[in-house]
């Protein structure tokens, strides 16, 4: 690809797009799969709002539970939605009372 004269250097969707239609005379694009393949990864968000919210909880997590090792993901899901549940009804962990029912259950 370098060694060939792109019209557009300066602007990345421009010069993407220059690739996408590069051809030869036989009506052969080369390049297309290479330039769909970027535009794909451009398409990618560089920060998603949602992910970003989960991997600050499992973090906390790891940093509250520092004596135990190996924090598996079910573990992991089921204390975030606890904690997000207890959050909802303006509670929390400290001043959680099981109810009767589920500690009679668990003798």
């Amino acid at each position: 690809m370098k060694m060939l004269d792109w019209k557009s250097r300066k602007n990345t969707l421009a010069f993407w797009q220059d690739v996408h239609d590069f051809g030869d005379s036989t009506g052969n694009f080369p390049l297309r799969v290479v330039s769909n393949g970027v535009w794909k990864m451009l398409c990618v968000p560089l920060f998603n709002e949602s992910v970003n919210r989960v991997q600050r909880q499992v973090n906390e997590l790891r940093r509250t539970l520092t004596g135990r090792r190996g924090l598996d993901a079910d573990t992991a899901e089921a204390l975030i939605v606890v904690k997000a549940g207890l959050r909802r009804l303006n509670r929390d962990v400290a001043h959680f009372q099981p109810p009767a029912e589920l500690i009679k259950d668990q003798a």
